[in-house]
């Protein structure tokens, strides 16, 4: 009867750690999810102003912008065709022009 009782004992050890387990696990997932996203890169707060220049063509008209951390998307329309340029406002270096077709 005593080793019935010593086994049931550790049963219900292992199967308690096996259960605080998984709640610290779900628990460390609940607060993963819900922190603020820190991968992307924001401006510093003190940022130096920077001139962009040579970024749109002549006679282009801004229709849109949009910021992701540290790049600013610029959607402009030149002559009827519309282009995104998308910008590093860090350095003020054109990333990456994008024609869409119409």
């Amino acid at each position: 009867m005593e080793r019935v009782r010593l086994k049931l004992r550790r049963l219900i050890l292992v199967s308690g750690t096996t259960v605080l387990v998984g709640f610290l696990a779900v628990l460390f997932a609940v607060m993963y999810k819900i922190a603020p996203d820190r991968s992307k890169s924001a401006l510093p707060t003190g940022a130096e102003d920077v001139a962009i220049a040579n970024v749109l063509p002549e006679g282009a008209r801004i229709v849109s912008t949009a910021l992701d951390g540290s790049l600013l998307a610029l959607t402009i329309e030149v002559s009827g065709a519309t282009r995104i340029v998308v910008v590093d406002v860090g350095t003020g270096a054109v990333v990456r022009r994008i024609e869409l077709a119409p």
